[in-house]
Parts: C-alpha cells; structure tokens; sequence
C-alpha cells in the first residue's frame, strides 16, 4: 500500500501481518516530518525499495521509534535500512531485545527532537506493553499501537472471529487483551486520563483505519479501564 498524507507532516502508511489460522491484522507505520525536516518512524513495517523512495522523496529518516513491547519486529530490518538513524524505544525493550541499538528511552517527556511538535505519554500499569501514546500537536493527531483497535473491514472470517473474541470487531474499541495486560488500573487509568486531556481531533491505531470526528468522546467510550 502507498503512503497516504494524513496531515501536513504527518503520513501513514499500512501492512499486512499474517497469523496462524489465516488470521490477518493490519499494522499501521506513522510518518513525522520534524522541525529540522528529518523523519521519524513510528512502529516500523516492512519497508522495500518502493516505500523507501517515498520515504525518502519527504525527507532523511533520522528516527525509528519502536513505541511498545509488542510493536518492534520490523525494527531492526529498518535500522538496517537507515543505519544513521537513532532508536528511541519503550521502557524495558532495551532489556527484551538486548540486540537493538537502543539510543533512547521514552519517558513522558519527549526527546529534543520533537519536544516542540509531540507530546507523549507511557501507560503505565501495563508492563507488558509499557505503550507509549503520541499526540502530534499540529494536526491534533493521537498515535497509539494497541491501546484501541478500529478495524472495520476484516480481510476474512477468521481475522473477524479473532476481533469478535477480542472485542473488536468492525468498531472503535480497547481489547480484552488489556484485562490480561493491566497489573495496576489505577495507573494504566491515570495515563489514559492524560491522553484524553489532549485536544485531538484523529485517531491513527496501531491496526485498523484512522477515526476522526469526535474522537476524544469516542476514545473515553472505547476503554474500559476508564468506565
């Protein structure tokens, strides 16, 4: 799939991952143009010579962000893609993947290289995942990987079955997964109450189709953990 503009300085660009069963999940990879006009990539897909021209036709990748203890498999192949640029990474997947050259670790503070263009936010609680959520101020874009998932049109029945049992299917919507996930709610509720606190206006889920309209109302509906 080509890369599609979401806003100015922000691209979005998905991929096919395939499971056991036939079970076929779409993977979102967001772009960020930043200040000084190098890329950020956000959760790494795939990337062949055909996606690596638009990458590079928007600007130097100088960022790979690997943004939760699930989504960092592609990582490494696009470290080897573009060997100049720095690994920022969720607390703990230095530790998991001791291979990886991680150069940073995200916190709730943004790094200098986006300080003034993205806000973020661990959610913690969840040490499993130790996600952490973006909010690209500009376009007032939410990034997330796993907190929800929207994805509307399942390739088959066995991706839609899968999203039935997880609770997702065909909406806006937060796994049953994160019962399993969440070891603390009070906290994994406290960092979702800072994401809503954001002023977005879009959605850009790890899987599934962006969600823009009411989002910040849609997002509160969608989790449990703050019901």
């Amino acid at each position: 799939m080509p890369i599609q503009a979401v806003a100015e300085g922000v691209w979005t660009v998905e991929h096919s991952m395939n499971f056991p069963g036939g079970v076929h999940l779409p993977a979102r990879m967001t772009v960020f143009k930043l200040a000084d006009g190098d890329l950020m990539l956000h959760s790494p897909i795939p990337i062949d010579d055909t996606l690596a021209a638009e990458l590079d036709a928007l600007g130097p990748v100088a960022h790979v962000v690997a943004p939760s203890l699930l989504h960092h498999l592609f990582v490494a192949p696009a470290l080897e893609r573009y060997p100049q640029a720095l690994l920022t990474a969720a607390p703990g997947l230095a530790e998991k993947r001791s291979e990886l050259p991680v150069a940073d670790v995200l916190s709730d503070e943004a790094p200098p290289a986006w300080e003034n263009l993205i806000d973020q936010v661990v959610i913690r609680g969840a040490p499993r995942l130790n996600e952490v959520v973006m909010f690209h101020r500009p376009s007032r874009t939410l990034v997330v990987t796993d907190l929800v998932f929207n994805v509307r049109h399942p390739g088959n029945w066995s991706t839609g079955m899968v999203l039935r049992m997880m609770g997702t299917h065909k909406r806006l919507r937060q796994s049953r997964a994160w019962h399993l996930y969440t070891k603390d709610r009070a906290q994994v509720r406290a960092s979702v109450e800072k994401v809503l606190s954001w002023e977005f206006d879009r959605v850009l889920p790890g899987h599934g189709e962006p969600y823009e309209g009411n989002a910040r109302e849609a997002m509160r509906a969608a989790m449990w953990v703050v019901q």
